[in-house]
């Protein structure tokens, strides 16, 4: 399986992949560690990643991980 981290841009709200990763225990654990993390000390620890296009540069805050190629 496949593990898609999802982020949100907050200039133009679209929705971005940027981290891939196999093991599904990296990817529950990014998100569990990024949620907990940024409750204590949010400008510190929160997901965010920039997000490049030719009219913009914007910061896409994690939404979540798409899991690709499970059972059907």
């Amino acid at each position: 399986m496949t593990y898609i981290s999802k982020y949100k841009c907050r200039y133009c709200g679209e929705i971005f992949e940027d981290q891939i990763t196999g093991s599904e225990k990296i990817a529950f654990r990014s998100v569990l560690c990024i949620e907990l993390n940024a409750k204590l000390k949010p400008e510190m620890f929160a997901e965010k990643v920039p997000h490049f296009k030719p009219d913009h540069y914007g910061i896409g805050d994690l939404i979540g991980v798409e899991i690709q190629g499970g059972e059907s």
